[in-house]
Formats: structure tokens, sequence, C-alpha cells
């Protein structure tokens, strides 16, 4: 039987960890708050309430940007895409009920909305970011246990660059935030897409879908799957 005092240093060791959890949790959330809500900006795109921190939603949410750590250096953004995806698979079991349940989703998504919308309006954050956010919109739009994946959700946010974010979000929300800013692009930029082999980005009409997901997108018949993306196209393919 271990000792009293044992005991005692393993619950001091609980309670410290329980706290360092409590305060990043809280740094993460403050991060994505001046996201989704700055300061000096009048439209909300449609997002009504935050949710409280110990909300189901919020802890999804702040889940998906712990990896970020605030740089812009070419390692930090490499390393940024494999870890949020590792924690949005995570998420599939760790908080199953935003994805399962028809309300919680659409807060989620309402919230990640207003965070691409800022960012892309704002220049708030690293571009990435707004790529992150309209993956995780899109699968949750499709990932709901009843409806099938669409080819197309993953092509148009994965390297499209600013043309296809602005299109993705202005699709999406009710106000005319993005409006100009998406005629003007649409004139200016040709339509991209990003290679998940080999991260190259190209012409949209050069790359081609994968079979077994219906997401993840290739440039040639050579371009190996990342391990990276290999848990996560599994799992979407056989989770639903």
């Amino acid at each position: 039987m271990p000792s009293s005092r044992k005991k005692n240093r393993g619950k001091e060791r609980k309670a410290k960890a329980l706290v360092a959890e409590e305060k990043r949790e809280a740094n993460v959330r403050r991060k994505w708050l001046s996201w989704a809500s700055p300061t000096n900006v009048q439209c909300s795109h449609s997002l009504q309430t935050i949710p409280a921190q110990d909300h189901t939603v919020s802890r999804f949410i702040s889940t998906l940007w712990e990896p970020w750590d605030g740089q812009s250096t070419n390692s930090a953004i490499a390393s940024f895409i494999p870890a949020s995806l590792g924690k949005l698979e995570k998420s599939f079991s760790k908080y199953s009920d935003v994805w399962k349940d028809d309300d919680l989703r659409q807060v989620a998504i309402t919230v990640l909305l207003s965070i691409g919308v800022n960012i892309l309006l704002y220049r708030l954050e690293h571009p990435i970011l707004i790529e992150m956010a309209a993956t995780t919109i899109a699968l949750l739009e499709n990932c709901d246990g009843k409806s099938d994946f669409k080819s197309t959700m993953f092509a148009d946010v994965s390297g499209g660059g600013e043309r296809q974010a602005t299109r993705f979000f202005a699709k999406r929300v009710a106000c005319s935030c993005l409006k100009v800013k998406n005629a003007q692009l649409k004139k200016m930029q040709l339509k991209t897409g990003m290679c998940d082999g080999c991260y190259r980005v190209g012409r949209r009409e050069g790359l081609m879908v994968c079979s077994r997901c219906k997401l993840v997108q290739f440039c040639s018949k050579v371009s190996k799957l990342p391990v990276s993306v290999v848990p996560i196209c599994i799992l979407l393919v056989f989770s639903f």
C-alpha cells in the first residue's frame, strides 16, 4: 500500500496538471476569440453568441487551434497541418456529440465561419488557419453519419488560395462582407488546388480526387498519401 505521503504527492501532481490544462485551454480560447469576435468589427457574420469556456463546442474549437503557436515560419506552418489533422481525428471520439448533434454542429460551424471571414477580411493571422477552418466546416457539414462525402468539398479549400477560400465563406454567411472581395478575386485569380501527396499547388483541373475518401487530392498517380493524412482518410471512410 502506498504511504499517505505518496498519495498526497500524487494528488498534488494531478492538481497541478489540471491547473496547467485549464490555463492552456484559457489561452487557446482567448486566441480564437480574438479571431471570431475582434474588437472594432461591426458585423458578426451570423455569429449570435460565443459558447462558454466549458461548453463542448468551445473545447472542440480550442482543440483545433492548440497546435498553432503564432509563428509564420515554414517549419511552423508545415507542422501545424498534420498536428491539427491529428487533433481533428481525435475529436471524432473526444467530442463525438459535436459531430452527431445537429445543434452543436451548427454552433461550431457558425463560430468557425466567423473566424474564417475575419481572418480573410482583416489579415488577423496566417492564411493557413483559413484553410483549417474551412476544412473543418466542410467536414462538419458532411460528417453527420447520414450523408455521403462530396468529392468537391475538400478541393474547394485545400491549397485553393484566397479565391477559393473567399468563395467558400461567402456562400455560407448571410452578410455581404465578402461580396466585393469575392467578385474581385474571381476576375484576378485562377482556380488552384494543392496535392496532398507532394503539397504542390497547381491548376485545379490537373488534380485527381482519392477514390477511397473522396476528399484528399493528388497531382498524379505516383503521389503517395502522406502518413499524416492516412488516419483522417481511413477514419472518414469507415467511421460513418
